[in-house]
């Protein structure tokens, strides 16, 4: 499980999970009683979590969780049995279940924090794929080779585009915004001054070239071919949205063959939402469905009738001035939050709560995750069902949550193994 992370706080994608190091205020407009290095920290993790829902890569790696977690299931009920040994290891590419977390893997890069990098040359490894597929035969992973030779390659991928990304607008709109290691936070500016200095000169450039390669599977190898055609053909954007609008204004390859950006996103919005919908594919659980629309929702009208949302984010001024930054928590909210304090919290959109907007299913369904592909037999909401007026914990969440689907009053973690019709399965580690 790869996680966006920092020394102060972090970000679990596509499981809209939050770890701040500091106590996040109670109450209305949390916020704006943050000190301010706080708030950069924040203000740095809730750009992840705006990354995951409004770029391809984010979807993406939603995509892959659903995936691998459909699988197991489906795996289980075919080999009906009733104790199932964690991890769980699924019969070799079954339905390309592991072709994809392979390519999540591989695009993601180093999660090596690197406090100098100097480069003597960046590679473009091209690798074959070790499992058969007629559309997918090969993919590239971006190779930073740096000064002394004895250091350890960097791979250069989704984390090193999104860190750098959040670290120039976290820079741009926050005060107090703590010095952070050149690998990954300033990853896209030393790999542009490395191909095409003139280029990173204007923040706005890398920017948008950042958000530009996240709309691609394979975003580190889009963001350092993009530049050495700029460079080769002389191009210099006049402003940074003519690097967006060039995108936008080309064909790009997939299975279906050649589409737009834009229209390739929308497809794959709506496959993805359906796809997460299916996690509890009931009309008693309209809750949940409403946290998918409402987040997916956003990504698609981002993309269609805001493309430039992040340089105006950037643009925005002072993070608690920010209208276009203001107005995105108003619509879509927080992610869970846990704090130092092990407090959960979260900032509901407006207009919803925690009857309507049911996002702390996705902890649920990250705990579910960890138990078939990592073993982990404790589910980590104890702290957050502990405070539930409905959920009271024992050791059971500790030793055997699966256990506690015969419950009168159901924790999420056994919402979704009785919904997924597990409730008569017992889980048991793999003994090393």
């Amino acid at each position: 499980m790869n996680k966006v992370n920092s020394t102060l706080g972090s970000y679990l994608p596509f499981f809209f999970h939050m770890n701040l190091s500091f106590p996040f205020p109670s109450g209305i407009h949390p916020m704006e009683r943050l000190d301010e290095r706080f708030l950069s920290i924040y203000i740095h993790e809730y750009i992840h979590f705006l990354q995951d829902i409004t770029t391809y890569s984010g979807l993406n790696n939603g995509y892959v969780y659903s995936e691998y977690i459909h699988g197991v299931v489906t795996d289980i009920y075919d080999k009906k049995q009733n104790e199932v040994i964690v991890p769980y290891r699924l019969p070799a590419n079954c339905h390309n279940i592991q072709l994809n977390k392979y390519i999540n893997k591989e695009s993601f890069g180093n999660c090596t924090n690197r406090e100098t990098v100097i480069i003597n040359q960046i590679v473009k490894k091209r690798i074959k794929i070790p499992f058969a597929n007629p559309y997918l035969k090969h993919h590239t992973k971006v190779i930073i080779e740096t000064i002394p030779k004895g250091n350890e390659p960097l791979e250069f991928g989704r984390l090193a585009l999104m860190e750098s990304m959040a670290y120039i607008i976290e820079k741009k709109i926050t005060i107090k915004s703590p010095s952070a290691p050149d690998f990954p936070y300033n990853a896209a500016k030393i790999v542009s001054d490395k191909i095409y200095p003139e280029f990173s000169r204007n923040e706005e450039n890398l920017l948008a070239l950042c958000d530009m390669s996240l709309m691609f599977s394979e975003p580190g190898k889009v963001f350092v071919s993009t530049l050495e055609k700029y460079k080769n053909n002389r191009f210099m954007p006049n402003k940074a949205e003519d690097i967006i609008d060039d995108f936008y204004s080309k064909p790009c390859d997939n299975i279906l063959g050649k589409r737009s950006i834009l229209n390739s996103y929308l497809y794959f919005s709506f496959q993805v939402g359906e796809r997460l919908k299916t996690y509890l594919n009931d009309s008693q659980f309209k809750a949940f469905h409403n946290v998918i629309h409402k987040l997916i929702g956003f990504g698609m009208n981002v993309r269609c009738y805001d493309k430039y949302y992040f340089l105006n984010i950037y643009r925005g001024g002072y993070a608690l001035s920010n209208s276009v930054l203001m107005e995105t928590h108003r619509q879509i909210g927080t992610p869970v939050i846990i704090d130092k304090n092990n407090d959960y919290w979260v900032v509901y959109p407006f207009g919803y709560n925690g009857t309507n907007f049911q996002i702390e299913y996705f902890a649920a369904i990250e705990e579910l995750f960890k138990l078939f592909d990592e073993g982990s037999t404790a589910c980590n909401m104890y702290e957050w069902c502990s405070k539930s007026p409905h959920t009271k914990v024992d050791d059971r969440c500790i030793f055997s949550p699966w256990s506690r689907t015969t419950d009168k009053f159901l924790c999420p973690y056994a919402v979704l193994l009785k919904h997924w019709k597990l409730s008569d399965k017992t889980f048991v580690e793999k003994q090393s």
